[in-house]
């Protein structure tokens, strides 16, 4: 009786021991599988780090070349300021000049043709254009708008 107890156990445990082996296979199976899957993980990993320092270099170098576009945006803008107070400066000259020239010919004039240079009707704002006294802006307007002659007239 012993015997066929001993033998029924050795049966159980021969195919408890089947059963082990295979579980032992299919968990070595998925060992290896995820062993694998972990290395194809980190491998993407580690090209996923390499992107990504290389994007954070092309950061900083726009980052850097931003800066350096703004300090020289800032230095074109500080230019300009001066350039355009000059310009005024210079207009305002040209103005004065311009204003001096006139009343120098009115003297001259009055002084050769023996007339009074204070008289009211000598005004520098004002021009003669086909034979009538205007304003300068008003020269400017009717010459726009005179028809021009075509070549075939």
């Amino acid at each position: 009786m012993l015997s066929r107890r001993n033998d029924k156990d050795s049966q159980i445990f021969t195919g408890e021991l089947a059963e082990a082996n295979n579980r032992r296979q299919e968990v070595s199976l998925q060992l290896g599988s995820v062993k694998n899957e972990r290395s194809q993980l980190l491998a993407e990993r580690n090209v996923l780090k390499t992107r990504c320092r290389d994007f954070e270099k092309k950061d900083e170098d726009s980052q850097a070349a931003l800066e350096r576009l703004e300090e020289e945006l800032a230095a074109e803008k500080r230019d300009n300021a001066e350039k355009t107070g000059r310009i005024y400066q210079l207009e305002g000259y040209v103005m004065s000049q311009y204003e001096e020239g006139f009343h120098k010919a009115l003297r001259q004039a009055a002084h050769y043709f023996n007339f009074d240079a204070g008289d009211g009707r000598f005004n520098i704002d004002e021009d003669v254009y086909e034979g009538s006294v205007m304003a300068v802006e008003d020269v400017l307007v009717v010459g726009k708008q005179k028809p021009t002659a075509s070549p075939e007239d």
